[in-house]
Parts: C-alpha cells; sequence; structure tokens
C-alpha cells in the first residue's frame, strides 16, 4: 500500500457542495449556487475537471444549466455559458453532452448579442465544439455558424475595428480555425475568402494574439486547399512572414509563423524560393539554438527536401548546418529526451535527407563538418524507435556510399566513411540495439552488422544484385548510383518530411 505525507489534494466531490442551490426553485439560490459552482471550476485542478463534469451530468445539473442558459435571467444565463465552455472543450463525451443540450440556437444568434462578452463566451462554445468531432461540425456549418463567423471578422477587418474589439476578434479567429482543421470538404471559395481575409489582417498593425491565430489559420489553409498560398509569392507578404518569425518578444507568434512558413514550404519550391529572397536563411539561423529550435529544424529539413538548389543553400551556408551537427551530438550525448528529443529527432532527419538526396559533394561536405559522426553519437544514445530508424538507414547509406568514394591510406584503398563509423562509435551503437525490446530497430541493426560485415569480408550483399531487365532497371531509384542501398526492406520508407502540427 502506498502512503502520502502531508494533505491531500482538492477531490471532484467537492463540487456536490454547490448541487442542492443549483438545483433549488429558488432563484436567490440558483443565482448563489451557480456562482459558487463556477468558480470552483476556474479555480480547480484541470486534472479533476473532467470527473466534477461527470458528476454534474449524471446528477441532473448540466440539465439545469441548459434552462439557465435559454432563461431570461442574464446572470444564469451568463453563468450557464461559462459551464458549457467547460463542456464543450472537455473530453469528446462532455461536448456531445453540450451539443445535445439544445443550446445550439441560442449559441449562433448571441454571436450577434449587442454585449461583447455575450459574443466571446458564445464563439468559445462553438469554436470548441467545432473542434470536438467532425459530425458536430457538419451540423454547425449547415447553420451557417462559420459564414457569420468569417463576415463579422470581415466588417471589423473593413472597418480596422480588429483592436477595438481584440478579445473578440481574436476569438473568431480561433473559432474559424477549429473549422478548417475539423470541417470536412470545406467549399474552395470560402477557404479562399478566410484566406484574403487573413492575409489582410496579417500585414495590419494589430495584436500579436491576433496575428498568431492569422499564420495557424493561414498554415491549415495552404495544407487543406490545393490552390491556396498563392498571396505569398508576392515580396510584400512573404517579407511580413519573415519578420514574424523574426520577432523575439513573443515565441508565441514566432512559432505561429513557423508553422506556417513549414507550410509553404511542404507545398511548393516557388513559395521556398520566395522565402529564401526575404532573408529566411538569416531567420532561421538565428533561432536554431532558440527554445523553438526543433521547429527551425523541422523546418530546414522540409527546404532541404525541396530541390538540389534548395539543398545546397543549406548544406553551404557558412554557420546552420555546423550548428545542427554541434547541437546532435551535445542533445543526443545529454541524453534529455524531454527537452532535447524533438531537436535530436529533426536535426537527424536534416543530415539523413541531405543524405537520401544522393548529392556526391553535399554528402562530402556534411560529412566533413562532422555528420556521420553527430549520427554515431545519437545512435548510441539515442531511445526513440523512429529516429533511429533514420540514423540506421542514414548510417548505412554513409557506408555504402563510401565503397564508392574510396581513398587511399596506407599505401591502399580504404572507406573512409566506415573507418569514421567505427571510431565515433557507431559499432557499440549497433551492439546496444541489437538487445532493444523495439523489434524493428533490433533487426535492422543486426541486419545491418550483417551487411557491414559483407563489406569487410567480400560477402556479396542481396541489395547489390544486377538488374534482370529494363523495366527492372528503370524502377531503381537514381541517384548518382551512391546512396541507392538503404535499410528499407527491414524498416519501411525512411524519407522524413515534416507536416503542420
Amino acid at each position: 500500500m502506498a502512503f502520502r505525507l502531508g494533505l491531500q489534494g482538492p477531490s471532484a466531490e467537492e463540487v456536490t457542495k454547490f448541487f442542492d442551490n443549483v438545483l433549488s426553485d429558488d432563484e436567490f439560490l440558483q443565482i448563489s449556487g451557480t456562482d459558487e459552482l463556477v468558480k470552483w471550476l476556474q479555480a480547480a485542478d484541470p486534472a479533476i475537471i473532467n470527473d466534477a463534469l461527470d458528476l454534474m451530468v449524471t446528477r441532473g445539473v448540466v440539465k439545469r444549466f441548459a434552462q439557465f442558459f435559454r432563461s431570461e435571467n442574464l446572470n444564469l444565463q451568463d453563468k450557464a455559458g461559462i459551464v458549457f465552455g467547460f463542456l464543450s472543450c472537455g473530453d469528446t463525451r462532455h461536448a456531445t453532452i453540450a451539443y445535445n443540450s439544445g443550446i445550439l440556437t441560442e449559441c449562433i444568434d448571441r454571436l450577434s448579442s449587442g454585449d461583447l462578452d455575450t459574443r466571446v463566451k458564445n464563439a468559445w462554445i462553438l469554436g470548441n465544439l467545432a473542434a470536438d468531432e467532425t459530425e458536430c461540425a457538419v451540423t454547425l456549418l449547415s447553420k451557417g455558424v462559420l459564414n457569420i463567423m468569417v463576415d463579422q471578422l470581415a466588417a471589423m477587418t473593413t472597418s480596422n475595428d480588429i483592436s477595438t474589439y481584440i478579445q473578440y476578434s481574436t476569438m473568431l479567429l480561433w473559432a474559424i480555425n477549429h473549422f478548417l482543421k475539423s470541417a470536412p470538404e470545406l467549399p474552395t471559395p470560402l477557404i479562399l475568402r478566410i484566406q484574403e481575409l487573413l492575409c489582410t489582417i496579417i500585414v495590419m498593425n494589430v495584436e500579436d494574439c491576433v496575428l498568431e491565430e492569422c499564420c495557424y489559420g493561414l498554415a491549415t489553409i495552404v495544407q487543406i486547399e490545393p490552390l491556396a498560398g498563392m498571396p505569398f509569392l508576392d515580396n510584400k507578404l512573404s517579407g511580413r512572414l519573415m519578420r514574424l518569425v523574426q520577432r523575439g518578444s513573443n515565441i508565441n507568434i514566432q512559432r505561429a509563423s513557423l508553422q506556417l512558413v513549414g507550410a509553404l514550404i511542404a507545398k511548393s519550391d516557388d513559395f521556398t524560393t520566395r522565402l529564401l529572397q526575404n532573408d529566411m536563411l538569416s531567420a532561421l539561423n538565428e533561432l536554431i539554438e532558440h527554445p523553438l529550435g526543433e521547429d527551425v529544424c523541422w523546418v530546414i529539413s522540409n527546404i532541404i527536401t525541396d530541390s538540389v538548389q534548395h539543398l545546397n543553400t543549406i548544406v553551404y551556408h557558412p554557420q546552420i548546418l555546423p550548428t545542427v551537427v554541434r547541437l546532435l551530438k551535445v542533445d543526443a550525448a545529454g541524453f534529455d529526451e524531454d527537452e532535447f528529443g524533438g531537436r535530436t529527432r529533426e536535426c537527424c532527419s536534416i543530415l539523413a535527407n541531405i543524405v537520401n538526396k544522393g548529392q556526391v559533394d553535399s554528402i562530402r561536405h556534411m560529412v566533413s563538418l562532422g555528420g556521420l559522426s553527430a549520427l554515431c553519437t545519437a545512435l548510441r544514445f539515442c531511445a526513440e524507435s523512429d529516429t533511429l530508424v533514420l540514423i540506421l538507414d542514414a548510417l548505412w547509406k554513409l557506408i555504402y556510399f563510401g565503397e564508392n568514394d574510396l581513398i587511399i591510406m596506407d599505401d591502399s584503398l580504404a572507406n573512409v566513411y566506415l573507418k569514421l563509423f567505427d571510431t565515433s562509435g557507431g559499432f557499440e551503437g549497433l551492439e546496444r540495439l541489437r538487445d532493444k525490446r523495439d523489434r524493428i530497430v533490433a533487426e535492422a541493426a543486426q541486419r545491418m552488422l550483417e551487411l557491414i560485415d559483407g563489406l569487410i569480408n567480400g560477402n556479396p550483399m542481396e541489395e547489390d544484385t544486377e538488374p534482370q531487365n529494363e523495366a527492372e532497371a528503370e524502377d531503381r531509384p537514381q541517384i548518382d548510383g551512391q546512396v541507392r542501398n538503404g535499410l528499407e526492406s527491414e524498416m519501411g520508407d525512411t524519407s522524413h518530411s515534416g507536416s503542420v502540427t
């Protein structure tokens, strides 16, 4: 039996002490009970909120709040709005209960209320309901909720009142973003209208919280709509986006703008070229060692996968790749998966994508900067299976590449990449992984040891068989012939291209 020293923390059962007053027929007691219950919810530990909501559902308190929501008493109506806000942003069960409580008509009508606080609360409820499940989002769309929100935001933009009604405009943007993520097959004209509206706002002199929501919304639009993104081919808008990335006073707007940059890069080389013309590399280079380093490295990894030209802008940048190699060695050896696991994964992805591009000079330059050694360090200390799969495939490709890039050492030809792998602790890393519980990683490590043994002892490799006919030859990837042979047969596709999260 386990014991806890000290006082026990609050429990969800505490909320039941307000139920009698809430369920009373006396309006004075109802107001007192709802006020106390709402204050309790707002101050409670988030870990017990769902349990408290369950108690409210099973004991009929939520039904009473649905009555309050439709009542003429503004005090009860206001408190009921807060309770349904908690329900709508709870788990799926609670959001479904809120959705089925008969409050949707009132929520939609109150988006046009003369009271701004009422508008904010109801946009909050509707946005959370749209985010919870597709069925609810579709229903709200059919009732015109998204169009109402877009029209209101457009009106505030036209009248330059975004900052005047900052809380409501931010809530509208937040709710619209939930519709963009959850509602299936939104009409293209509506998506492009929202894109135009957000692009208009993003160049305005408005608060960062508004710009943050605009960036997230635009990132989603670029992902879901094939025709989206074209405004960012304009230097004014691309330049504005890069200035937001560099806004060091607000990490939230930087993170949001990086998500938009990543979405644009993943969509088309043309967007990458335009952003590079607006000094993107300088902005990214400044942030690699920033708390946003994981996001920055994800963007850099996506740039590498674009084209050879964009690959070379990264590989031959005087600071970016040396910094990535150094950070990978330090982060991996530090073995702090919680703090640096994400950045470690993305640094590995950068080096792996350079290898997968198959450009001889780029690979040589990356290795000369210590890239192979850094991957070996990550192999020895990294714990994340997906990252290990990426590392194993990249290292094997480098070793195999070395068989076609032999140099003279001690009067004989030698595979310098295999020697670097050995001296950097690569074999130690493989031995560690052979006993790993993850079957895919353990088998891949064993397979790599067998393949390396085949290189050293001259045994034929299964991957090196000649094509039997012209069709088979055409099916083989043509990447200069150096890094074709990876471990995909054991581990599946190991290429890495990030998406917006």
